[in-house]
């Protein structure tokens, strides 16, 4: 039992799976779901990824490049975790500060106004090559009367 550690889910703080070795396993049925492979844990049944782990969270992975902005579970030996605020930022600074929820809302919001500025970019991109076929066009079609026209 040492050598197994638990999951939790993030929101009701329950053991839902526990991990042995390089797979995740059902708590009830202690059948194994997962296989774990460089921070993903990969689906036995479909072969496709489930969740990306990273200093001991589990973060949803949604397809693509996305993954779950809150933690959906975390792993630990002894139990339940402090909630992720109160966690250091990184394994690679050992700086004891608490990240503030306000902070992690700042920071969520300049990711996404970055994706609609890039939005914005790809569309203003695409009007005004559309705006400059129509012009070009217009001046074909005028040059082409103007040559039809006698001096």
């Amino acid at each position: 039992m040492s050598d197994r550690s638990f999951i939790f889910d993030y929101q009701d703080q329950k053991a839902k799976m526990f991990r042995f070795g390089n797979c995740l396993y059902d708590l009830q049925t202690e059948k194994a779901l997962f296989r774990i492979e460089n921070d993903w844990a990969i689906c036995l049944e479909t072969g496709g990824r489930a969740f990306w782990i990273h200093d001991r969270y589990m973060y949803q992975y949604l397809g693509g490049s996305r993954l779950s902005v809150q933690p959906v579970m975390y792993h630990d030996e002894q139990g339940p975790v402090r909630p992720i605020y109160e966690r250091p930022v990184s394994r690679l600074s050992n700086a004891k500060t608490k990240v503030n929820p306000i902070v992690q809302v700042r920071i969520a919001i300049g990711i996404a106004l970055r994706k609609m500025a890039g939005a914005f970019r790809c569309w203003l991109v695409r009007k005004t090559c559309s705006a400059v076929s129509i012009l070009m066009t217009v001046i074909k079609r005028s040059a082409r009367r103007l040559k039809m026209m006698p001096p």
